[in-house]
């Protein structure tokens, strides 16, 4: 590793070298050295994280033991050990859109020229702008604003970029690649303080909190979990308000509205209106006359690590938005917000 010092100090003597290289070579060295400082302590730190790994499963499984024994319930626990109920989301359906733009540029001016790549980027760049911006007209969920405003910016660049569409004399690609980044780092901003993200995996994972009893098994007839006296507004309201924070996608009926909680990823079908029924999905049914109804898909009972009482999970997720309705009613909003925040599920699950 000190090969390179080595070097410079041989090309120093052969060229009556000064002060200056001395410096350079001192210097070189002491890089050289913070290179293997850093990587001993990153390796040190994964090896040092893989025991508190492990400390801390033991720690938790006795933890919870106690906690039982002393009359604390499981949705404490989960709360003091972040203890997920759910299996991870592993899917990447939401990078399939980047991606397919991609390889359709990359083959497209592979075969017929960096022209015709931009044509059809530009195409398909328009196409994703013009979904994000109904999905923002059905939400009215500000990050979806800025992230068409964004995609829509892309688009522009591409069309003004010059020599791809025979736009040489124009300038305008300027402002619209500044409009990009601006809208860009907007963007992340929001999706790191998780503004466009589905709530469906929080809503699971808080119906799931207080359930302990395992062993009894899915059924995927609607159950009745309860009564409200919240008025029509009122209900209405909470439908606003969640979909507004895209908590869930809201069915207005002549009797009631149906709320169905939506994973990121998933909400491609309700935003284009391929999804009318949402009578095989998730849903809680909250009606003008104080019933509520709750019915769990298997696909969504299955992303569970075990097999949860299913009457006592329905009531749970029925409760819920009881609660939801209550905090909106009261204008506390947000307490749902950082309810779902404090799951600390990732910003992309």
């Amino acid at each position: 590793m000190r090969l390179l010092p080595s070097i410079c100090g041989g090309l120093a003597a052969n060229s009556g070298g000064t002060d200056l290289l001395g410096l350079a070579r001192k210097g070189l060295d002491k890089i050289v050295s913070m290179w293997y400082t850093l990587i001993r302590i990153k390796y040190t730190r994964m090896v040092r994280s893989q025991i508190v790994n492990v400390e801390t499963v033991v720690s938790a499984a006795t933890a919870k033991g106690w906690l039982r024994e002393q009359g604390h319930t499981s949705q404490e626990f989960s709360a003091m050990y972040s203890m997920r109920k759910l299996k991870p989301d592993r899917s990447m359906i939401g990078m399939i859109p980047a991606l397919v733009v991609l390889l359709a540029f990359g083959v497209t001016a592979a075969f017929f020229g960096l022209r015709a790549g931009f044509y059809v980027m530009a195409a398909l760049v328009f196409v994703i702008a013009l979904y994000v911006l109904v999905t923002f007209a059905k939400t009215r969920n500000r990050g979806y604003l800025i992230s068409g405003l964004f995609v829509l910016s892309q688009g522009l660049f591409d069309v003004t970029f010059p020599g791809s569409f025979g736009s040489d004399g124009y300038r305008l690609h300027y402002l619209f690649l500044f409009c990009e980044l601006f809208f860009g780092v907007w963007l992340v901003y929001l999706a790191i303080n998780k503004r466009l993200k589905w709530r469906g995996r929080e809503i699971l994972e808080l119906a799931a909190a207080p359930i302990e009893e395992t062993g009894n098994g899915y059924t995927s007839r609607p159950l009745p979990t309860g009564k409200t006296e919240f008025s029509r507004r009122e209900i209405l309201a909470l439908a606003e308000f969640a979909a507004r924070n895209l908590i869930a996608v809201s069915y207005v009926q002549a009797d009631r509205v149906v709320f169905v909680p939506v994973m990121s990823g998933k909400e491609l079908g309700y935003m284009l209106g391929l999804r009318p029924h949402p009578d095989k999905e998730t849903w809680v049914s909250i009606g003008f006359d104080g019933s509520v109804s709750v019915s769990i898909s298997k696909d969504d009972y299955l992303t569970y690590r075990e097999d949860l009482s299913f009457d006592q999970l329905c009531k749970s997720l029925g409760n819920l938005f009881i609660e939801f309705l209550e905090l909106v009613k009261r204008g506390e909003g947000i307490r749902i917000v950082d309810r779902m925040d404090a799951l600390s599920l990732s910003a992309f699950s």
